[in-house]
């Protein structure tokens, strides 16, 4: 009896370990896809992230902006356009906070990892 719960004590702490160490190690999301505000309303932020290094931005359904975006290092991206040069942190859960206009922050999360483009005339 006393082995039984012994080896069950030790199987326990091996499972939980391994647990532990694969939520401590688990590298943060890539940026990637559609990410969309839910924070400030009525004002929405959307942004799209190409497999190409590509973004657009988007405030209440009109394009404000658009250029390249690149991996600096693990969870850290600059992005660049003729307007701005800006870094975004993205964060467990697959989101990241962005300063509109250096005055506003948005919370944005990612909808889906296929990137999206708003057609406009």
């Amino acid at each position: 009896m006393k082995k039984l719960l012994t080896g069950g004590s030790i199987a326990l702490i091996l499972i939980l370990s391994f647990y532990l160490y694969q939520k401590t190690t688990e590298p943060p999301p890539r940026l990637l896809g559609t990410y969309q505000s839910e924070t400030n309303p009525p004002n929405i932020i959307m942004m799209s992230f190409t497999h190409e290094g590509e973004f657009e931005e988007y405030f209440n359904s009109k394009l404000v902006d658009s250029g390249t975006f690149k991996k600096e290092e693990e969870g850290v991206y600059s992005i660049h356009s003729e307007n701005k040069t800006d870094l975004l942190l993205t964060q467990k859960g697959d989101q990241f906070y962005y300063y509109f206009d250096n005055d506003e922050v948005y919370l944005l999360k990612n909808l889906d990892k296929a990137p999206s483009s708003i057609l406009t005339d």
